[in-house]
């Protein structure tokens, strides 16, 4: 059930006037005293998803480019964060400035036509980045529009940080692609927002300081190779191997390793229903390739062979 508090702000509802560097106003941009928080100055605490609430405060709403507070996180509680996304937002018909849950979590691919996301939402909420900068017209605004049509297509291409995912669904309310209602149908069949494996695999490391930049598949499998269980870290990366020997086609990354051969692993895969986390079991290695039992596929299904991956450090 949604639980709804409720403040009026003034000015369009995506005031590009937000403080600098790079905030999103929402609402009257006026008050910089909540900048950089990205969520109102009071909150009803922990939202399911679906749940909206709106807050009781006078400043605007802001969308920081950056996602505060990743230097400790370990995989799976990142994962939570596209989870259990906290997307600020503004009611068209009161101008109350609010705030959603929404669960980003499909897998999507570029490269595979049924696993794309939907490229005429991105176009339209581009657009209306466009729009809205146009009507603020001011030069100081360019930067943000900039960041914030990088950032709807980041998310669009399964490539986004969590804030980037923020971005594009604070559009998707507040100028109506998407109600409350339909939130969930929006995210995972409208607008077909999720990731692919290295998308969250390179969102993971730069957002939490692990390195400076995105790399390929194919970059993070020359680093240095564990061959055995016992030399298996938190953050190594797992890569398939193709029995072609062709170029890498998955990654995932461990979160922590247990006994008896078992590590937690979370990723974002189709078969895996999107990003998931779970355990391992190692059934042999010989070399640098290890033979592993993937555990349960999204329908609760074995995985009929074990997978061959190197587990590489990740840096």
């Amino acid at each position: 059930m949604s639980r709804q508090w409720c403040s009026m702000s003034s000015g369009d509802p995506l005031d590009h006037r937000g403080p600098t560097p790079g905030p999103m106003g929402i609402g009257d941009a006026s008050d910089p005293s909540r900048a950089g928080t990205g969520l109102p100055s009071s909150t009803p605490g922990t939202l399911g998803v679906g749940d909206s609430a709106c807050a009781l405060a006078t400043g605007p709403l802001v969308l920081p480019l950056t996602e505060a507070g990743c230097a400790e996180l370990g995989p799976h509680d990142f994962k939570q964060l596209y989870r259990e996304l906290e997307v600020p937002y503004v009611t068209r018909d009161t101008g109350h400035t609010c705030s959603v849950q929404a669960d980003v979590h499909i897998y999507v691919n570029d490269g595979i036509t049924a696993r794309r996301s939907n490229g005429a939402e991105k176009d339209a909420l581009q657009s209306i980045v466009r729009q809205n900068a146009r009507r603020a017209g001011a030069a100081a605004i360019a930067a943000n529009r900039s960041a914030h049509n990088v950032a709807i297509a980041h998310a669009y291409y399964g490539k986004g940080a969590p804030w980037e995912y923020r971005i594009y669904l604070a559009y998707a309310l507040t100028y109506g692609r998407a109600t409350l209602a339909s939130l969930v149908t929006y995210c995972d069949t409208t607008a077909k927002l999720g990731l692919d494996c290295s998308g969250f695999i390179n969102s993971f490391l730069v957002s939490t300081g692990r390195t400076d930049r995105e790399r390929d598949i194919d970059v993070y499998a020359r680093n240095p190779a564990r061959t055995s269980y016992a030399q298996i870290q938190p953050f190594d990366l797992l890569i398939w191997q193709r029995s072609d020997g062709d170029a890498s086609r998955h990654i995932a990354i461990v979160d922590h390793v247990t006994e008896s051969n078992e590590m937690v692993v979370v990723e974002s895969s189709g078969s895996k229903g999107g990003l998931a986390s779970s355990t391992y079991t190692v059934e042999s290695v010989a070399g640098d390739i290890f033979q592993v039992d993937r555990g349960l596929d999204e329908d609760g299904n074995a995985y009929s062979d074990p997978s061959s991956v190197k587990i590489v450090a990740y840096q």
